[in-house]
């Protein structure tokens, strides 16, 4: 495995070369439609046909605050073509929202996921993975 720190909208990599390439909490800091969907296009093109993308990132967006940008499951089937150029394959949820999530860790923690059981809106994170289906 190996990390680099590089441009991920003009990624220096041959296409069609991972098995898989992860995002987490990335997008949901970019709040410029372009870039984001930009970003989206090169995870795809240097991930192999038929291999795997993995999103975890924020659905919501911070309230009153303009610099985050939920990423819905709307947003992800726009920013990787899907359908045409992928498919999802399954969404798992993650974390609570963090202000709620703080408070059950805090004071009830058995009931935190219990709590994310029952009221899946208070769900803030997802993962959602992304098959490549063309190159």
């Amino acid at each position: 495995m190996n990390f680099t720190c590089d441009d991920a909208a003009a990624m220096p990599y041959e296409s069609d070369k991972f098995d898989l390439v992860v995002e987490s909490t990335m997008f949901v800091q970019i709040t410029d439609v372009k870039l984001a969907r930009q970003i989206a296009s090169e995870m795809l093109r240097v991930t192999k046909p038929f291999e795997y993308i993995l999103v975890i990132d924020w659905r919501y967006s911070k309230p009153r605050n303009s610099t985050y940008l939920g990423v819905s499951q709307k947003r992800i089937k726009e920013m990787f073509s899907v359908g045409k150029h992928s498919k999802i394959i399954c969404q798992t949820s993650g974390a609570l929202i963090p202000p709620i999530g703080r408070l059950i860790s805090k004071y009830l923690h058995p009931m935190y996921f219990w709590t994310a059981a029952i009221m899946p809106i208070l769900v803030g994170q997802k993962s959602t993975l992304i098959q490549k289906t063309s190159s």
